[in-house]
C-alpha cells in the first residue's frame, strides 16, 4: 500500500509512469483554463466586474477605459483544427509511403489521398445525421472489386476518424456561433439578474438637467404620453426622489427609467439647428435594462403598489424604444399576459369604489389603467390572431374612467367632479372614444376566432351596423377633418383623429374581407373594403406629406414614420387583391380603379424612401411592388413620383425616382403573398394581420418565432 503515495498529489490521482518508483519526482498539476470574463481594468485592480457591455459599472464610475479580452474558445478550436489537419497530413504521408514501398500491391480506388481543404470541412454532415459512426468499428470502403473493410487500427480507419472529428468540431462551432448570436441579441426582463442594490442601478441615471429634459420631451409628446399617471402626483414623487432616492418605491423608479427610454427616443429624433452631444444621455437599452433591474429588485411577481404601472411602462418602453424588435416582440406578448394576471390579482377589474380602503384618487387612476390595458389586449389579440387575455365573462364590473383633466382631481380629493363634455379637448376623451370602437372590434375577433362559421345576414351585417353606429357616436372633436381645415389644430389632435378613423376602417376591413367573392349578395362587402382600403392609403399620403418640412406634423416624425404599418399593409393587400380579381364594374368604375392604382403607386414611393430606415417599410414596399408588377407588368417605365423624402439624416431621398422592382427580394412571406393575390376560394388572412413579419422555414413551414417582428403593430394603438 505504500506505493499508492506515488500516484497521489494534492488530492489528485496521478498515474504518470515517470513517477512510479521515483517518489522524489513531483508531477506537474494540470490546471483548468477558465475563460476570462472580467475586463482588463478590473483584473488589474482585482475588483469585482459586473461584465456590462460596452462599459462595466466600475470603469464607468472611475472614468477608465473598459476593454474585454476575447474569448479563448475560438483560438482553442482553431488550434484543434490545425492539429487535426497536421495529424491527417501525417497519416496521408505514411499511407503514401507505404504504397510506394510496395509496388506489387494492386491499384485501389477506394480513396483519393489528398490533404484536407476548407470546403471539405464546411460541407461535412453534422454528427446528428450519422448516428452509426463509432471509432472502434473500423471503416467500409467501395472499390473496383466491391466493398472492403478495414479494422480500427488501419490507417484508413484512423483517417476516417479524423474526418469525423473535424466534422463534429465544425458542427460544434456552428452551434456555439448561433448560441452566441442569440445571447447577444436577447435582453429581457426574464433574463435580467438581480442587481446588488439600488445604488448600483442608479449609476446609469444622467444628471438632473438631462433627466428633466428627457421627461419634458415625454410629457409634451401627447401622442405617446398615456394618462395612467397623474402629472401633479408624479411631480411630487419626482422631487422626493431627488431629495432621497431611497424614500421612493423601487417600482416607481423603474417606471421613471422606462419613461426616460421613450424620452431618449424623442430626443434622438428631434429636429435641431445645432448638433447635440448624445454621450451625456445613456442609450435606450441601458435605461430599459435599469427599468428591468428595478423590477427584479422589487420582486415584480409579487402583487404590490406600482407594480402594474411599472410593468405597463416597461412594456411600452420595449414597444416604442426597444432596440431589438425581433426579440422584444416575444417578450412583449409574455409581458402582457403577466400584466393582465397581475391586474386581476390586484383587483383592477373590480369597481374600486366598492373596495374599502381605496381613495377617490386611486380609484379613478385604477379605472384609467384597466381601460387602457383592455385596449392594448385587443390590439395584441388582432396582431397574433389569439384570444384576448381579458375575457368578457361578467367578472369585471369596473366603470369607464371619466373625461377629466389632471387638474380636476388630486390625491387629496374626496369626491370626483362630473365628467367634462365630450366637446372639450382632454387627454382622456380620445381613449374613451376609442374604447367604444375597441369593444366592437373585440366582439368581432371573438366571433371570428370561434370555430363556428359566421352567418352573413345575422353576424356580419349585425356587426357592421353596430360598428357604424358606434363610429357615428364618436365626439365631433375626434372626427376626421380635411387637413386644409386643421391649420389651427394641434398636431397630436390631428394624429388622434387619424388613429380613430384608421381603427374604424381597419375594423371594417377585418369584418368584410372574408366575403370578397363574386357572389352578388356579398357586393356590399366588396364596396365596403374598396372604400376602407382607399381611406387607409389616403391617410398614409396625408401623414407623409404633412411630416415634411413645414408640414403640420413635422415635429412628430419620431412616431409617424413607423406607426400604422400593419394598417397600411392591410389596406394595400385588400386593394391589391380586389384589383387582381375583380373587374372595374365591381370596384366602382374605371375612375375608381385608376385612383386605387395611383394610391398604390404613392404608397410604393413612400415605402421606397423609408426602406433604408425601417424594416417594415422595405417589406411593405416589396409587397406593393408585387401587386403593381401583377397589374402592370415587370417594367413600369412610366412611373414617376413627385414626393419628397424626409430631410433627416436617417431617411433617403427618392424624389423624381422610380424604384427598381428587381431590387425587391421575395422571401417566404412575400411568396405567400403572391399566392394570396390569386386565391379567391381560400384566403389566409393570418399573415396579412402579422404584416408579412412571420418568417417561415421553407422545409417545414413552421413559424419561426425567433424572428417574429411585430413592433410596429403595437405602437399604432397607443
Amino acid at each position: 500500500m505504500a506505493e499508492i503515495a506515488t500516484f497521489v498529489h494534492k488530492f489528485r490521482a496521478n498515474p504518470t509512469p515517470a513517477n512510479v518508483g521515483n517518489p522524489g519526482i513531483t508531477a506537474k498539476v494540470q490546471k483548468r483554463n477558465r475563460p476570462v470574463v472580467s475586463c482588463l481594468s478590473c483584473r488589474n485592480r482585482k475588483s469585482k466586474c459586473d461584465r456590462e457591455h460596452p462599459t462595466c459599472g466600475t470603469c464607468k464610475t472611475n472614468g477608465t477605459s473598459c476593454v474585454y479580452r476575447s474569448n479563448p474558445k475560438d483560438g482553442a478550436k482553431s488550434s484543434a483544427q490545425d492539429r487535426l489537419a497536421q495529424l491527417e497530413n501525417l497519416v496521408l504521408q505514411l499511407m503514401n509511403d507505404k504504397e510506394n514501398n510496395n509496388p506489387d500491391r494492386p491499384f485501389r480506388k477506394e480513396k483519393v489521398l489528398t490533404p484536407p481543404t476548407e470546403s471539405s470541412g464546411s460541407t461535412a454532415s453534422s454528427p446528428e445525421d450519422d448516428d452509426s459512426v463509432n471509432p472502434n468499428q473500423g471503416a467500409f470502403s467501395n472499390g473496383i472489386h466491391g466493398p472492403s473493410y478495414v479494422g480500427p487500427t488501419n490507417w484508413e480507419a484512423v483517417l476516417d476518424t479524423i474526418n469525423g472529428l473535424r466534422s463534429e468540431l465544425a458542427f460544434t462551432e456552428e452551434l456555439d456561433a448561433d448560441r452566441s448570436r442569440n445571447d447577444k441579441t436577447r435582453e429581457s426582463l426574464f433574463t435580467t439578474p438581480c442587481p446588488m442594490n439600488l445604488v448600483f442601478v442608479l449609476q446609469v441615471l444622467p444628471d438632473r438637467d438631462k433627466v428633466n429634459q428627457l421627461l419634458s420631451g415625454y410629457f409634451n409628446a401627447r401622442i405617446l404620453c398615456m394618462p395612467i399617471i397623474h402629472t401633479a402626483a408624479y411631480h411630487r414623487m419626482y422631487e422626493k426622489f431627488w431629495t432621497d432616492p431611497s424614500s421612493v418605491p423601487v417600482l416607481w423608479i423603474s417606471q421613471m427609467f422606462s419613461m426616460l427610454a421613450v424620452g431618449t427616443l424623442i430626443y434622438e429624433t428631434a429636429e435641431r439647428n445645432e448638433p447635440v452631444d448624445m454621450k451625456a444621455i445613456p442609450p435606450r437599452n441601458q435605461l430599459l435594462r435599469a427599468a428591468a433591474q428595478c423590477l427584479v429588485l422589487a420582486n415584480w411577481e409579487r402583487p404590490q403598489r406600482y407594480v402594474i404601472e411599472a410593468l405597463f411602462f416597461y412594456t411600452i418602453g420595449k414597444m416604442i424604444a426597444g432596440v431589438n424588435p425581433a426579440c422584444d416582440t416575444d417578450e412583449i406578448w409574455v409581458l402582457y399576459g403577466a400584466l393582465v394576471r397581475q391586474a386581476y390579482r390586484l383587483g383592477y377589474h373590480r369597481e374600486p369604489s366598492q373596495i374599502p380602503g381605496i381613495s377617490v384618487f386611486d380609484a379613478e387612476m385604477r379605472r384609467r389603467v384597466w381601460h387602457i390595458l383592455r385596449q392594448f389586449d385587443i390590439v395584441g389579440s388582432l396582431q397574433f390572431g389569439l384570444p384576448c387575455n381579458i375575457q368578457d365573462d361578467n367578472s369585471a364590473d369596473v366603470q369607464n374612467p371619466r373625461n377629466l383633466l389632471d387638474s380636476d382631481f388630486d390625491e387629496d380629493s374626496t369626491e370626483l367632479p362630473p365628467s367634462r363634455s365630450t366637446t372639450e379637448v382632454t387627454h382622456m376623451v380620445y381613449y374613451i372614444a376609442k374604447g367604444a370602437l375597441m369593444d366592437r372590434l373585440k366582439e368581432l375577433l371573438h366571433r371570428q376566432l370561434t370555430k363556428k362559421s359566421l352567418s352573413y345576414d345575422e353576424d356580419v351585417m349585425q356587426l357592421d351596423t353596430s360598428m357604424r353606429a358606434t363610429y357615428s357616436a364618436i365626439p365631433d372633436i375626434l372626427r376626421m377633418k380635411p387637413i386644409s381645415q386643421s391649420y389651427a389644430t394641434p398636431p397630436w389632435l390631428i394624429l388622434n383623429r387619424m388613429k380613430v378613423d384608421l381603427l374604424y376602417q381597419r375594423s371594417l376591413c377585418v369584418l368584410h374581407r372574408h366575403h370578397l367573392d363574386a357572389n352578388p349578395i356579398h357586393q356590399y362587402s366588396v364596396d365596403t373594403c374598396v372604400g376602407a382600403s382607399m381611406q387607409i392609403l389616403k391617410h398614409q399620403q396625408t401623414i407623409h406629406s404633412e411630416a415634411l418640412l413645414g408640414g403640420q406634423l413635422m415635429g412628430n416624425r419620431y412616431l409617424i414614420t413607423s406607426m400604422h404599418f400593419p394598417d397600411f399593409f392591410l389596406g394595400a393587400a385588400i386593394m391589391g387583391f380586389l384589383l387582381c380579381n375583380f373587374d372595374s364594374s365591381k370596384l366602382g368604375g374605371n375612375e375608381n380603379v385608376l385612383e386605387m392604382k395611383n394610391l398604390l403607386h404613392s404608397a410604393l414611393a413612400i415605402h421606397n424612401g423609408l426602406q433604408s430606415s425601417f424594416r417594415e417599410a422595405a417589406k411593405l414596399g416589396s409587397a406593393i411592388a408585387i401587386i403593381l408588377r401583377r397589374l402592370e407588368g415587370p417594367q413600369l417605365s412610366d412611373m414617376h413620383f413627385n414626393f419628397q423624402s424626409f430631410t433627416g439624416p436617417s431617411f433617403t431621398d427618392f424624389s423624381s425616382s422610380s424604384p427598381d422592382f428587381s431590387t425587391y427580394t421575395s422571401d417566404t412571406g412575400l411568396q405567400e403573398f403572391e399566392g394570396f393575390l390569386n386565391n379567391v376560394d381560400s384566403i389566409d388572412w393570418s399573415f396579412i394581420d402579422a404584416g408579412l413579419n412571420i418568417p417561415m422555414h421553407p422545409a417545414t413551414l413552421e413559424i419561426n418565432w425567433n424572428e417574429l417582428d411585430l413592433s410596429s403593430g403595437w405602437t399604432d394603438d397607443i
